[in-house]
Formats: structure tokens, sequence, C-alpha cells
């Protein structure tokens, strides 16, 4: 069989103490290093071992923690096809869907179509739109498509249309941005003068971060992915990261533009998912969280979950805090199931996502994810899909407009709510010279944490929805 990856871990934290470097493999495990934190031989070490290796692994090296590797994913929420539908390719034709702008009828490539015969079983069929706007999609002999998608079309709306017929040609006209108009985010937060979070680091730990998008500003970062060029932090080829890293800190202006709830920050991108590649290891977490500590962020957004929890990346997070850092996460999207990790970590702050019906289509993708009980203001919801339970606080995480490499799409999600409450932090420390000043310690990160909390204001919201309330 071949080797399988583990990281070897010191009792607490990242790193061996007291001078002490990592302990050398013992000869009988035939482990071989592969990776090491950025620091080098007194830190976390990823290996290789056959077979039995684990086991050689902790007798040999008594008080070292041998942990496997885990995947995580961006906490993005899309319904995805879990049942194809069943086709015999010799008899079925494709179904035909054409995408195209509602502003001047022209076919829109690239924007992706997912179509449900079934939703409660997520069976269906899903592609992309071609040059001329048409999305071929493999469904059988259904005659009525329950729920159909559009998603991803640059600076349009994403789309959702019930009980389509596949008798007829189907069409979706999508509906382009209007950017001066008002969104959640500048219901909630106004339009931010462009100096507002200025002082203070930010920390995109994601699919990497557009570097040629006109209202992003990268003032560095890493790519931590193993065998990739360290300086290759742009985006992977997903545009999860960038779309992150606009809410946070985009510095476009309206009409033209977005501007994230914080543009003044110093953002920098550390990019943990390979090439074209939708999970990231625990280690190459672990090596960016370690990393943005090391270049001095405060806050570090972790907009992503979905694995088991697991020493590694618990490790790094209590670095962190004990350097002062605040890590804010995506609580996760499960459909109202437990806090996932890494949000669900002490002192993490867990972001649940809020949506408010008025501020995007009525038939956007997010439209279908409103559900009760509601706040104080019947407009409010706690998305469906959003995690709860041990939640820290609530932000916009339905329909969110952001940047992305070549423009704007919404998306949804605790990924997107996230980004918002690191965008907050981000303002607290801004707008307060004293915390801002303070020596970095757990001390600090507590503080903030504190004023987070005094800050918050209830939305009417069960505790389990809504945290501490709204970050603001």
């Amino acid at each position: 069989m071949a080797p399988r990856r583990y990281v070897l871990l010191p009792p607490h934290g990242l790193r061996w103490r007291g001078g002490a470097g990592r302990p050398e493999l013992p000869t009988g495990a035939g482990g071989t290093v592969i990776d090491t934190l950025a620091s080098g031989a007194d830190g976390a070490t990823l290996v290789a071992a056959p077979p039995g290796g684990p086991r050689e692994l902790r007798r040999g090296l008594p008080g070292v923690l041998v942990a496997p590797v885990r995947r995580y994913r961006p906490a993005v929420f899309r319904p995805d096809v879990l049942v194809p539908v069943a086709t015999a390719a010799t008899t079925s034709r494709p179904v035909e869907v054409r995408t195209v702008s509602a502003a001047d009828a022209r076919p829109l490539a690239g924007v992706h179509v997912v179509a449900f015969v079934d939703y409660a079983s997520r069976t269906g069929a899903e592609a992309r739109s071609d040059r001329h706007g048409v999305a071929r999609l493999r469904l059988g002999d259904a005659a009525i498509v329950e729920r159909l998608y559009a998603f991803d079309a640059l600076d349009h709306w994403s789309l959702l249309r019930r009980r389509v017929s596949t008798a007829a040609e189907i069409e979706l006209a999508l509906r382009p941005f209007d950017l001066g108009s008002p969104d959640h985010l500048t219901l909630r937060y106004g339009q931010p003068r462009p100096s507002v979070g200025r002082g203070v680091c930010v920390a995109v730990v994601d699919t990497g971060v557009a570097l040629d998008h006109p209202d992003l500003v990268v003032a560095g970062g890493r790519n931590c992915v193993l065998g990739e060029d360290e300086g290759d932090f742009g985006p992977n080829g997903l545009a999860h990261g960038s779309h992150v890293a606009g809410v946070v800190a985009a510095r476009g202006r309206p009409p033209s533009g977005r501007t994230g709830v914080a543009p003044g920050v110093e953002l920098r991108s550390y990019r943990v998912f390979g090439r074209a590649q939708g999970d990231a290891t625990n280690f190459a977490i672990a090596k960016a969280v370690d990393a943005a500590v090391g270049d001095g962020c405060d806050v570090v957004n972790l907009s992503l979950g979905g694995g088991r929890p697991d020493p590694v990346i618990r490790a790094a997070i209590e670095e962190a805090q004990l350097a002062g850092v605040v890590v804010v996460a995506a609580a996760g999207n499960d459909g109202r199931q437990p806090v996932s990790f890494p949000a669900a970590e002490p002192d993490v702050v867990a972001v649940s996502a809020l949506g408010r019906t008025g501020t995007f289509p009525s038939d956007a993708a997010g439209s279908a994810e409103r559900r009760g009980p509601y706040g104080t203001d019947g407009a409010d919801f706690i998305a469906g899909f959003s995690n709860i339970g041990q939640v820290g606080l609530t932000a916009p995480g339905v329909a969110v407009v952001s940047t992305v490499p070549g423009g704007y799409v919404d998306l949804d999600g605790t990924s997107m709510a996230a980004p918002v409450v690191t965008g907050v932090v981000a303002r607290v420390l801004a707008s307060s010279r004293s915390l801002r000043h303070r020596p970095r310690s757990p001390e600090r990160a507590a503080a903030v944490l504190a004023e987070l909390r005094r800050r918050a204001r209830s939305l009417g919201f069960p505790p389990d929805l809504e945290g501490h309330g709204l970050a603001r």
C-alpha cells in the first residue's frame, strides 16, 4: 500500500518549546519528512509513512502527537447534485438551457446551471454554458425540473426558477448588478471611508485572492500548498478567496465598484487550496495561520470547514490566540446543524449567515433560504443552510455581491458572513488606539472579543441562531 501522510505535533501548539527541535524519526517507522512549517525544524512536520508507520512513530516518539491529514472545503453554500439522473446516452437527448443577460439578451458563457428533478434527494444534473450561452443537461425523461439554478454569471445575479417544463426551450434571463444600489452590506455598515480599518492587517486563508482586480489591493501573502510556488498566492482557479477578500477590504466605489467593510486594512492572501482543487489539507491551513501570525496579522479569516476536528488546525489556532490574533470562522452550511470545526473551537468567532428580504431579487438563488423563526424585523432571517448552536455573531451571508476575478458575483454561505465580522474586528481595532497598541497577547485578543460582544445588537433571534447578535 502507498504511504499515507501524517502530521507530527508537539503536545501543545505547533512548536517544541525550550529550544528543543523536532525529535528525529525512529528508524523502524520508515517515515519520510516531506514538509515543515516555514520556520523550520522546531515546528510541526508533515511526514509520509507506510502502513503501520503511525504505530511505530508513536512508539518511537513518546510525547509526540501523530495526526492524520484531513481536508476542508470552502464554506460557500450551493445545492449540489448528489444523485445524477440515470440516462441512457444512446436514447436521451440533453435539455438545452440558454443563459442570457436580461439587459441586452447577449449570451452568457461560463454560467453554472444546476437542475434538480427531485430537490429533496438532490437528484439532477449540472453543466456550464458554452460561448453561445447554452448549457446541456442530461435529465432523462423528466418532464419537470423542480428547481433550476444559474450561478457564476459575471456581473449578474444568480437565478432560481421552480417547476420548469422541459418540453419547451428554456431560457434564463439573468439580471445585471446595479453596483450603485444599496445592498445588505451597505444597509448594515454604510459606505465606509477608504481609511476605515487602516493600521490593521488581515489574513484571508483561502483559495487565493485576485491580484489584478481593480477593487482589491493585496499587500502580500504566501502559498502554503505543498509542491507549489510559495509566491503564487493569487487565485487557484476558484473565485471563493477573492469574494471573501472583497467583503473585507474591497476599495471600489459605487456605481462602478464595491466597497468592503474595512477597505483601509492591509490585506494579505494565504493560499491553502491547490491549483484547481476544491479542498485544503489541515497542514496547509496550519502553515497559513502560522505564517499570518509571523507576518504580523491582527485577524485571520477562515471561511472554510466541513472536516472533523483535528489537532493540527487546533494547534495553529492556539498559537495564533497566544499571539493575540483574533480568529474568525464560518459556522458552516449544514442546514441548522451544530457549528462546524474550526468555528466550534473556543474563542474562535463563529459566524452564522443572516439574510434580509428586499436586499436581493426575489428569484436570486439565496431566496430559497428564507426560514423561520424570524427576528424582530420580519425581513431578517437566518439562512436555512446556516449552522447554529455555539454561534458568536451573525452577519450578512445571503446573496452577498463581491469581487471575483474579472468582475463580481453574488454568493451565499457562512463563508460570506465570516469576512463581514473580520472587517468589523478590523474596525474595532482601528478605532481604538488603546487596543491597537496593546502588546500582542491573549489579553488583547480577549479585549477585542469583549468589545465585539458589547457592540453587537440583537435582531430578536434566539441566541443559538444569532449568538450575541449582529456584528457591528
